[in-house]
C-alpha cells in the first residue's frame, strides 16, 4: 500500500495548491499530470523494492511505463492506459483509467471520457478524494453535453478541499444556463471565500467572473465568440491570470495562490 499511499498524498498536495482542476477548465489533459504520475510512480518504484514488494513494484514499473509510452505516442495514449489498465488493480487501475479518460477527451470523445471518469467516481472502493477528482473531471466535460448531469456531478462532491472547486463548477453552468443572479449570488460568496476549499486563486476567478454575471441579471446582453472547437467552459477561461508553472502544462490557477 506504500506506493497508493505515496500517490494519494500527491493528489492531496495538488488539491491544496488549487492545481488538480486547473488544466481541466481548458480541456487540457484532464489528469493529474503526467509528469507528477511518474514521479510518484517511481518514488513508489524505490519504496516497494527496499521492501522486497515484488508485485507491488510489478505495478508501480507497469503503471510508469504505460504512461512514458502513452506520452510517445498521444495518439495511442488512450489504448495504451486501458491496456495498463486491464493488468492494473486497486487505485493503479482507476489512474490508469483516468489517464486514458485524458486522452480520450483530447480525441474529442467526450461522452466516453466522462464515462470512464463515472465509473471511478462510483467505486466505492477508492478513497472519497480520488473519486471526488474523478467526478469533478466528469462534471466539467458533462457541463457541455447534459448540463443537469454535470451539476448533480459537482453536486455530490464531498472532499472539503474540493467544495470550492465544485462550487464554481456549478456557479459556471448556471452562467451557460443564463441564471445571471443565481450565478451572481454564487460567485460572490467564492469571490468573499465563503465556505470549504475556496482558495486564493478560486476567490480570484470568482471576482473576475462575477461582474459577468451581475451584467447580465441587469439585462445587459452578454455573447460569447463560440467556434467549434471551443467549449463554453473553454471560453469562459480567465486569459489575465497568471500562467501557471506547474508540470502538468496547462494554465494554472495556483500561480494566483502563490502570489497571495
Amino acid at each position: 500500500m506504500a506506493q497508493e499511499d505515496a500517490l494519494l498524498r500527491e493528489v492531496d498536495d495538488d488539491l491544496l495548491q488549487d492545481k488538480v482542476m486547473a488544466t481541466a477548465r481548458r480541456y487540457g489533459p484532464l489528469a493529474l499530470g503526467a509528469a507528477a504520475i511518474v514521479t510518484v510512480a517511481v518514488g513508489a518504484f524505490s519504496i516497494t523494492q527496499s521492501r522486497g514488494d515484488r508485485a507491488a513494484v510489478e505495478r508501480a514499473t507497469l503503471f510508469s511505463e504505460a504512461v512514458a509510452a502513452a506520452e510517445q505516442d498521444e495518439s495511442a495514449g488512450a489504448a495504451i492506459m486501458l491496456a495498463a489498465a486491464d493488468r492494473l488493480d486497486g487505485l493503479y487501475q482507476r489512474m490508469a483509467e483516468m489517464q486514458a479518460a485524458a486522452y480520450l477527451a483530447r480525441e474529442g470523445l467526450g461522452a466516453e471520457a466522462a464515462t470512464e471518469l463515472q465509473a471511478i467516481a462510483a467505486d466505492g472502493s477508492l478513497p472519497m478524494r480520488l473519486r471526488d477528482v474523478a467526478r469533478l473531471k466528469a462534471g466539467y466535460i458533462m457541463a457541455d453535453l447534459d448540463q443537469d448531469v454535470a451539476a448533480r456531478l459537482a453536486a455530490d462532491v464531498e472532499t472539503p478541499a474540493m467544495k470550492g472547486l465544485a462550487r464554481e463548477l456549478e456557479a459556471l453552468i448556471l452562467l451557460e444556463q443564463e441564471k445571471y443572479g443565481d450565478a451572481y449570488a454564487a460567485l460572490t460568496d467564492l469571490a468573499e471565500g465563503q465556505g470549504a476549499g475556496v482558495t486564493a486563486g478560486l476567490a480570484a476567478r470568482a471576482r473576475l467572473l462575477a461582474p459577468v454575471a451581475d451584467a447580465g441579471r441587469q439585462g445587459v446582453s452578454l455573447s460569447l465568440a463560440a467556434s467549434p472547437e471551443q467549449s463554453l467552459l473553454d471560453q469562459l477561461s480567465l486569459p489575465s491570470l497568471p500562467a501557471s508553472a506547474d508540470p502538468e502544462g496547462g494554465v494554472g490557477p495556483d500561480a494566483a495562490d502563490r502570489a497571495e
